[in-house]
This record gives C-alpha cells, sequence and structure tokens, in this order.
C-alpha cells in the first residue's frame, strides 16, 4: 500500500487513507505485506525513499498489487507516474486505486490519464 503526506497536510488524512486502503483490502480479501508511507513529502517527486525502496521491491516480486487511496497517492508528476508504472507492470505489480476503482480495459487508461491531469493541474473546465 503506497501513502504519502504533504508536510501541511495533517496526520489525521495519512490515517484515513491507512484506514480506507485497509478496509477495501479487507473487502476483496486481500492482504497488506507492507506500507510505504513517505511522511512530509510531496508528491511531486518520486526521489522520496519509501517510493524508492517500493519500486526496489518491486523487483524482488514481493507483492502483486499496490493499493493506492487515490492515483495521486503514487505520483503527482505524470513524466514519473508514467515511467514508475510501467517499471512496477514490468515486475507484474498492479496498481488498484480504491477511490478511482479503473480496470485494464482501453477506456479505464485513457480515463486515467485524464483523472491524472485534472489531479496534477487541480483544474476543471468550465466551458460558461
Amino acid at each position: 500500500m503506497r501513502v504519502s503526506q504533504a508536510i501541511t497536510s495533517g496526520k489525521n488524512r495519512l490515517q484515513y487513507r491507512k484506514k480506507f486502503c485497509q478496509e477495501y483490502t479487507k473487502h476483496k480479501g486481500l492482504q497488506i505485506i507492507g506500507i510505504y508511507a513517505d511522511m512530509a513529502k510531496s508528491g511531486t517527486s518520486a526521489e522520496c525513499e519509501e517510493f524508492q525502496r517500493m519500486i526496489r521491491d518491486s523487483k524482488e516480486k514481493n507483492f502483486p498489487y499496490l493499493i493506492v487511496h487515490k492515483l495521486d497517492r503514487f505520483s503527482r508528476d505524470k513524466y514519473a507516474s508514467v515511467i514508475y508504472k510501467r517499471k512496477l507492470s514490468a515486475n507484474g505489480v498492479k496498481i488498484i486505486s480504491v477511490v478511482e476503482n479503473l480496470d485494464d480495459l482501453p477506456e479505464s487508461i485513457m480515463l486515467e490519464s485524464v483523472f491524472e491531469e485534472w489531479l496534477n493541474t487541480g483544474k476543471i473546465i468550465d466551458k460558461k
């Protein structure tokens, strides 16, 4: 499970995300074997210690799934996101977003990129 917390976020947000992911895995019959939590780190950098440990561990085939609360909890840098998602996929790891709940269909992959762009920019297009 991957969670991160910005410096300005309260500890309660991290606990909420962890609980949400734990409830999801319990409901799906999955077991959490590790938590990669970068405290007081920005999701815009993939150089965080726990993030890099997660990538290294994936090479050892330690886990088949990476559970994230939302896609922006994986990475907010869209270029790094693509690179690291590809590395995880090559290592046999599937990323599961609890909130977005996307599958492997082409439509979901395209929708995921739209979600990521929206989450990264924080903008909603207003057609007024």
